[in-house]
């Protein structure tokens, strides 16, 4: 089966790299981020929904890539620093964006402390990204307009990961920086900011030396899972691996939830 074009071109990134969106389509039932969108070095875009099967694509010359563009205009390279409008009061965050935060129980005080900020230019939460290797690795903007969900910009892309060490022998792994933002209060966390385990993460996570590792992703995609039980044969070297196969995602339980499902279940 083919994908229209207005399938998946509107959620291709402005760079060379792959994005998760769901196919809503009333010929898949596709949830829970069931297609991928691939925008290559040549600007060419590819897509395939793991729900239904379908695919698509549209070639360099079919579609003029924009290596050039960013939220904020003409720029040749990221430069990994934030819109220069971000506000951090809630009061200046869209209605959406207060909306978002509250259905995972973000607070105020919450995104004070993480750092989340609102840019109204480009109308997209502003998540900062940061680990022990880098106290500024980039950030994340989480659109609530049309087009492709999640903009990333880094001057270094891999170190973009979020790494959240609260001195504990257990890690939660995870794969979008607001659940290892609401799991960081019961224990540290790694968001993975994707479902893959680069190199620079695994030497991270060794080095903190971390006894324990939980495995928190999609559980509702067969890819995902594959992946996921590629992260757990690489970890299961340097200590103990527990997956959590539930539905949820953190960020979509409380933090007694989130000590439950870990330790208690």
């Amino acid at each position: 089966m083919k994908l229209k074009r207005e399938d998946f071109v509107p959620h291709a990134l402005e760079y060379a790299g792959k994005t998760r969106v769901n196919h809503e389509s009333p010929d898949c039932t596709g949830s829970s981020k069931s297609m991928v969108v691939e925008r290559k070095d040549d600007g060419s875009i590819s897509a395939k929904c793991f729900r239904c099967g379908a695919t698509g694509y549209v070639g360099k010359k079919e579609y003029k890539p924009s290596f050039a563009r960013s939220p904020f205009g003409i720029k040749k390279k990221q430069s990994g620093k934030v819109p220069t409008d971000v506000t951090y009061k809630w009061d200046e965050f869209s209605t959406h964006a207060i909306v978002y935060l509250n259905k995972f129980g973000f607070t105020e005080a919450d995104t004070t402390a993480s750092g989340i900020g609102f840019s109204k230019k480009i109308n997209r939460l502003v998540i900062p990204v940061k680990n022990l290797t880098r106290t500024h690795a980039g950030w994340i903007g989480k659109s609530f307009d049309d087009g492709y969900r999640y903009y990333t910009n880094s001057k270094e892309p891999e170190f973009m990961y979020q790494h959240h060490h609260t001195s504990t022998t257990d890690v939660l792994i995870v794969e979008d920086s607001l659940s290892a933002l609401k799991a960081s209060k019961v224990l540290s966390t790694f968001a993975l900011l994707g479902t893959e385990l680069s190199t620079t993460m695994k030497q991270e996570l060794i080095a903190t030396g971390y006894q324990k590792f939980f495995l928190w992703l999609d559980n509702d995609n067969t890819v995902v899972k594959m992946k996921q039980l590629k992260i757990a044969n690489e970890l299961s070297l340097f200590g103990e691996v527990k997956l959590i196969t539930l539905e949820r995602e953190p960020k979509e339980c409380s933090e007694v939830e989130i000590t439950g499902i870990l330790y208690y279940i």
